[in-house]
């Protein structure tokens, strides 16, 4: 049986490799995600790049629909989050998440080592994060870092203060992410 060529695109912007999770350090608990490159000046002939929870979001796939669709996709998700003060009850967000699910599972992203779900929250927040640079830039004409904006994002975001109904929302998110889990297998 012939191996299917990688469709991962690293944060290194390598073509190919394989998405892995290890033990991290001497940790049983603790693990660490990486993207495993074929480098033939390696003994082994392997070369492995760290993915961060920020980085999974740098991760792309070779595939056109990737561009085209998915990116499309999670720019609508933000616009609507971004208009939306108090997102409650809104079913368009859900139709939203389940397509690009389907989408990202289609396109044949590794969801044993990642789940699509947390894939979709990492491309949520890195359009946010670059919205926050492209804005900054523009705003002030100092520009800023992409690792400057995930600090600034998170000393601006409350941590463990969340309002009554951002809970609600927050529980929401949760539980439509078990529920793929559970129809995902």
């Amino acid at each position: 049986m012939r191996q299917q060529k990688s469709k991962l695109i690293c944060k290194c912007r390598t073509k190919g490799g394989v998405l892995t999770l290890r033990q991290a350090g001497n940790s049983k608990t603790k693990s660490a995600l990486y993207v495993q490159h074929y480098d033939p000046t390696k003994k082994a002939g392997k070369r492995p790049c760290y993915i961060s929870k920020q980085d999974i979001a740098l991760i792309r796939l070779n595939d056109k629909r990737y561009s085209r669709e998915y990116k499309s996709v999670v720019n609508r998700y933000y616009e609507i989050l971004d208009d939306n003060s108090s997102p409650k009850d809104n079913t368009e967000l859900d139709l939203i998440e389940d397509y690009a699910y389907r989408l990202l599972c289609d396109m044949g992203w590794p969801r044993k080592v990642v789940h699509p779900y947390r894939k979709f929250l990492a491309d949520i927040t890195e359009t946010s994060v670059l919205n926050l640079v492209r804005d900054h830039n523009k705003i002030l004409g100092v520009k800023i870092t992409r690792e400057q904006a995930i600090k600034m994002l998170r000393s601006t975001q409350p941590r463990f203060k969340l309002k009554e109904e951002e809970k609600e929302w927050w529980e929401k998110i949760a539980e439509s992410g078990r529920k793929l889990l559970s129809n995902s297998e």
